[in-house]
C-alpha cells in the first residue's frame, strides 16, 4: 500500500506539500527528508504529518529520510503552525527560523563539460568561454555566474545543454554539523616505560613525561591543547605512534559546555522574600507573573531562587534577553550559582554550533539545563519546560522585524507557557504599557497577570540623584564645551579623581546622524530604505543602520557638486573623541553595535570596565541594561531631547525607559552618585516623572 505523507519545506510557502514514502512501516512526522522540489531543486523538509486523502495528480517520491529518530516534536510543529497563523507568514518561514541552517541541505546546481571534443564543434566566443572555465572541473552555477561576464548567460549555458556539450544537475552537500578533534591513546605502557630510559630521543621521552603529567591518571588526552601547550610537534608524536606507544582516535568535538564556576549564593532580603512568596501566588493562578521592580532591586536573584527550585524538578529554564551583548554577561553571573548548567543561545554562534546546541536542548541534556538567550531561544526544541523569564520585557528588541516570522517575543513566550503549561515572570523596571494593562492598570477590571512590585533596591545601595541640565541656559553663560557643559566636566573629574567611573550615554551610534550639502539642501539617503544615512568617521562612510548599505562619503555633494558638506547631529564615535579630548588622562571605552569585534568584542570591553582598565565608557542603550557595575559615580546622558523627539508615538514612554533603565546604572554602592541628563527642555514630563 502506498503511503503519502505531508511535507514543510524551508521556503515562503504557506502548506504543507504531499510526497510518496516508501517507509510504510514507520512513523515519520518529525523526521527530516530530502525531497525534490520543482523542475530540479532538492530541500531538506520536515514530515508534519499523514496525508488524509489520495491525491488525484502526479506525486513525487521523498529521495532520502535524513534522521533514524523524529528531532521535531508534534508539539513544536503545532507551535509552528500557530506562528505562522498569527503573524501571517509561511509555516516554511518558521521552519526556516526554527532549525540551525547546519541541519537543512538544499541542493546547488552544477555545471559539467561532457564533450572535451568542444574545440571542433561551431560555438560563440562565450560559449568557447564557458567550455574552458568547465575543462578543468566541473563548477557551481553561482561560480559561473559570479566568475564569467556573459550578457546572455542562461541562453548560452541552455544551448550548450541542448547540444550536449555540457550538463546540469543538482547536488546536496550533506557533511554534517559535527566537528571531530584528535585524541592522543595510550596503547603500551611497557614501551612508554622504556622510552622515559632511553637518552637517544630526548624530545620522544619529554612528550612522555608530558603526557602522564597532563593525563593525571587517565590513558587518553585530546591532542591538540596538549601539543599547543607544551609546543610538541607533529613528527615526534607519529615516531611515538610507530613504535606503538600511542594511537590516534577522532572524536566528536563538543564546542557548547557547561563550564564549572564557584558557587555563588544571596540571601534574599525581606522584600524579596515577600515578592517571591506574591509571585507563586500568582503561579497557583496559572497567571503570567509581571515583576515590577526598581533597577538595583536584586529581579536577578529572585530569577535564580526560582531557577534553583525548577532545576531541582530536572526541568528547564528559559531566560531570555532583549540584547545579545547581555547574554554573556548575565551568563557568567548565573554560571556561578549553576556551574556546568547554563549555556547561552545567541546569533553569535556560528552555525554548527548552533546545531550542537539545538541537539542539546532536544536531548534534555544537563549541559542545557538553562537556556540563556535572544529572541530566537524561544523557537529551540524544549521537551522538559519548567519556567520561562522574559528579562527587560519592555524592551523593543524583542520584536522581530526582519525576516519572517515577525514576532513578539515577550507575546510568543506568554503563549509557550500556556501551551507547556510552565509559569513565566516577565520583569522590568520600566514595564511596558500593554504589559501593565494585561496587569490590570488603566481601565482594564480583569487583570491577565499578576502583578508583583519590588520597591527597594538590595543591600545598602542607594538611587542616584537625578539633575536635569539646561543647555539653553548652559549656552546663554558660554558653559558648552562643544556637546558637554561645564557641570558635567566638573562632576566627572571630581568623580574621576575619586577613583570612580563614568558612563557617557548616547543612543545614536556613528559620528554624526546625517551629512547635509549647505547650498541645495541634500542629505544622502538610503537606496533601500529612504532613511538619512549616518556619517562613520573611522572609515570615511554613509551607512545605513537598518539595513547595513554603505557607500563611501565624496568631497562634493552628489547632487550639485558643490564641496559645501556639514555634519548634522551626535553619535557615539563623536561622543568619544570629545571624551577623550576633555579627559586625556583617563582610558575611555566606547561599545556599540560598530565595537563588536568578534563573538567575544563586549564581553572583552565589559570585562576591562569592570576591571576598572577603563575609566568612561561611552554607549548607546547596549550600557543602559542588565549591567551590574558598583563603581559608577556618574552616569551622562549627552543629548536627552534625541530620545524625545523621535519620529515615534511611543518616544516619551521609550524615553522614559531608556533613561530610568541608564540611571539605574548608578547608585549600586552605598555611596551616593549621580546622574546629569542634558536637555533644552528641562521641564518635559518625562524628566518630572523620572527625578
Amino acid at each position: 500500500m502506498t503511503k503519502y505523507v505531508e511535507v514543510i519545506l524551508p521556503l515562503a510557502l504557506d502548506r504543507p506539500f504531499t510526497y510518496i514514502s516508501h517507509e510504510l512501516d514507520t512513523d515519520l512526522v518529525g523526521y527530516r527528508v530530502i525531497v525534490p522540489f520543482g523542475r530540479n531543486k532538492f530541500y531538506t523538509g520536515i514530515v508534519v504529518g499523514v496525508s488524509e486523502e489520495i491525491p488525484t495528480y502526479p506525486v513525487k517520491a521523498i529521495e532520502e529520510v535524513l534522521d533514524n529518530q523524529s528531532i521535531v516534536s508534534r508539539a513544536q510543529i503545532k507551535l509552528w503552525n500557530w506562528i505562522a497563523l498569527y503573524y501571517l507568514c509561511g509555516i516554511g518561514e518558521v521552519m526556516r527560523a526554527a532549525l540551525p541552517s547546519a541541519l537543512l541541505f538544499e541542493s546547488e546546481t552544477i555545471v559539467n563539460l561532457i564533450d572535451e571534443d568542444f574545440r571542433n564543434r561551431k560555438l560563440t566566443d562565450d560559449q568557447y568561454l564557458l567550455c574552458e572555465l568547465l575543462e578543468q572541473q566541473p563548477q557551481k552555477l553561482s561560480f559561473v555566474r559570479k566568475h564569467v561576464e556573459i550578457k546572455g548567460l542562461n541562453k548560452s549555458l541552455n544551448d550548450l545543454i541542448e547540444s550536449e556539450i555540457l550538463e546540469r544537475f543538482e547536488q546536496i552537500d550533506n557533511k554534517g554539523y559535527q566537528k571531530f578533534t584528535p585524541w592522543l591513546i595510550l596503547e603500551d605502557t611497557a614501551k612508554a616505560e622504556e622510552i622515559l630510559k632511553q637518552t637517544k630521543a630526548p624530545a620522544q621521552r619529554d612528550m612522555v613525561i608530558q603526557f602522564f603529567s597532563e593525563a593525571k591518571g587517565a590513558n587518553e588526552i585530546a591532542w591538540l591543547p596538549f601539543a599547543k601547550k607544551y609546543s610538541i610537534s607533529t613528527p615526534i608524536r607519529n615516531s611515538l605512534i610507530k613504535k606503538g606507544v600511542y594511537r590516534l582516535d577522532s572524536r566528536v568535538l563538543d564546542r557548547i559546555s557547561g563550564k564549572e564556576d564557584e558557587e555563588m549564593v544571596f540571601e534574599l532580603s525581606e522584600s524579596q522574600q515577600k515578592a517571591v512568596s506574591e509571585i507563586n501566588q500568582g503561579f497557583q493562578a496559572s497567571k503570567p507573573v509581571l515583576l515590577h521592580g526598581l533597577t538595583g532591586s536584586g529581579k536577578t536573584m529572585l530569577y535564580m531562587s526560582f531557577i534553583d527550585k525548577v532545576l531541582n524538578e530536572g526541568k528547564q529554564v528559559l531566560f531570555l534577553l532583549p540584547e545579545i551583548a547581555l547574554t554573556t554577561s548575565l551568563w557568567k553571573r548565573l554560571n556561578k550559582r549553576f556551574s556546568k548548567q547554563v549555556i547561552a543561545y545567541s546569533s553569535s554562534l556560528s552555525t554548527v554550533e548552533k546545531a550542537e546546541f539545538w541537539n542539546k536542548v532536544r536531548e534534555n541534556s544537563h549541559e542545557a539545563k538553562v537556556i540563556v538567550g535572544a529572541r530566537s531561544a524561544l523557537l529551540l526544541p524544549f521537551n522538559n519546560l519548567g519556567l520561562i523569564i522574559v528579562d527587560e520585557e519592555h524592551d523593543p528588541s524583542y520584536k522581530q522585524h526582519d525576516p519572517a516570522p515577525r514576532y513578539q517575543a515577550r507575546d510568543l513566550a506568554v503563549y509557550l507557557a500556556h501551551k507547556e503549561k510552565c509559569p513565566i515572570i516577565l520583569g522590568s523596571a520600566t514595564p511596558s504599557l500593554e504589559s501593565l494593562y494585561n496587569a490590570g492598570f488603566g481601565e482594564n477590571k480583569q487583570s491577565k497577570y499578576h502583578y508583583v512590585y519590588l520597591g527597594e533596591r538590595f543591600g545598602e545601595s542607594k538611587l542616584p540623584e537625578i539633575q536635569v541640565l539646561d543647555k539653553a541656559l548652559l549656552r546663554k553663560k558660554k558653559l558648552m564645551r562643544s556637546w558637554i557643559s561645564q557641570p558635567v566636566i566638573d562632576q566627572a573629574l571630581k568623580v574621576l579623581s575619586e577613583k570612580k567611573q563614568v558612563l557617557f550615554f548616547q543612543n545614536r551610534r556613528g559620528f554624526s546622524s546625517l551629512l547635509e550639502c549647505l547650498d541645495c539642501g541634500h542629505i544622502p539617503g538610503c537606496k533601500n530604505c529612504d532613511v538619512s544615512l549616518t556619517f562613520h568617521r573611522l572609515d570615511q562612510s554613509l551607512r545605513c543602520h537598518y539595513c547595513g548599505y554603505s557607500e563611501s562619503v565624496a568631497n562634493n555633494c552628489t547632487k550639485c557638486h558643490s564641496p559645501s558638506l556639514d555634519k548634522h547631529g551626535l553619535g557615539t564615535q563623536q561622543v568619544e573623541e570629545l571624551v577623550k579630548e576633555l579627559f586625556p588622562s583617563y582610558q575611555v571605552g566606547r561599545m556599540d553595535r560598530d565595537t563588536q569585534k568578534g563573538k567575544l568584542g563586549h564581553q572583552k570591553l565589559l570585562e576591562k570596565f569592570e576591571n576598572q582598565e577603563l575609566q568612561i565608557l561611552v554607549g548607546t542603550q547596549m550600557i543602559s541594561k542588565g549591567l551590574d557595575f558598583k563603581n559608577i559615580g556618574l552616569v551622562v546622558v549627552v543629548n536627552a531631547d534625541q530620545l524625545l523627539h523621535r519620529a515615534d508615538y511611543r518616544a516619551h514612554e521609550r524615553a522614559f525607559q531608556q533613561l530610568t533603565q541608564v540611571s539605574g546604572r548608578a547608585g549600586r554602592t552605598s555611596e551616593t552618585s549621580k546622574v546629569l541628563i542634558q536637555t533644552f527642555d528641562p521641564n518635559h514630563r518625562v524628566f518630572r516623572s523620572l527625578q
